[in-house]
């Protein structure tokens, strides 16, 4: 049977944009150790490896246990929010890939009615 790795890993430039404080999204604790993507991975290589879709957490406590959670409406407008909120902070300027991510995943961020 093959084995393939996942689509749409992030770049070591996108974990590194998250590495101040390695701050779990879901707990608050400096004890994130993985990623989770808030709108899935796509079912090809591409945009969804956008720092927009990347939430850092603490894979065995956080991330794992509660992932049906983090799927639902609910838990991506929590770690949208977060992520965004995040990125304005640093100042994070949008690139192409972050621009096709919005355009392909407007309809279901518009579901999440962030102000």
């Amino acid at each position: 049977m093959k084995q393939s790795r996942p689509k749409n890993s992030w770049s070591l430039a996108t974990f590194e944009l998250f590495r101040p404080g390695w701050e779990c999204w879901a707990c608050g604790m400096n004890t994130r150790d993985c990623g989770h993507h808030i709108f899935g991975r796509g079912r090809k290589e591409g945009c969804e490896k956008s720092p927009l879709n990347f939430a850092p957490m603490c894979n065995h406590k956080c991330h794992l246990p509660r992932h049906g959670y983090w799927k639902t409406i609910d838990g991506q407008k929590f770690l949208f929010k977060k992520t965004l909120d995040y990125l304005a902070k640093i100042e994070y300027t949008l690139t192409e890939r972050d621009h096709e991510f919005l355009e392909k995943y407007k309809e279901r961020i518009n579901l999440l009615k962030i102000k």
